[in-house]
């Protein structure tokens, strides 16, 4: 009995939005955005010439890895993930 109900939660569609949440939440609570900062030169007179200095986003830090989106939920097994990607869950 405990089996089928482990093999059932396995597969569910409730553990996927669990899972998917809880990345989410993680995610958002825990993630930094990162800034790289860009010099150049802007030639608005040719004599003239002003350095400006602007921060670009790159990304957020999550997990010590940069990312530009979500990166979701990735411990998952191989055989659960193609159930969910066949029933179009993502």
């Amino acid at each position: 009995m405990f089996s089928f109900i482990k093999n059932w939660w396995k597969f569910s569609k409730g553990r996927f939005y669990y899972k998917n949440v809880t990345s989410n939440i993680l995610f958002y609570l825990f993630s930094e955005k990162v800034y790289k900062e860009i010099y150049y030169v802007k030639d608005e007179v040719i004599f003239r010439p002003t350095p400006v200095k602007k921060k670009r986003f790159i990304g957020y830090k999550y997990r010590g890895e940069i990312y530009l989106d979500n990166p979701g939920f990735k411990d998952v097994e191989e055989e659960v993930w193609h159930f969910w990607k066949s029933k179009n869950y993502f």
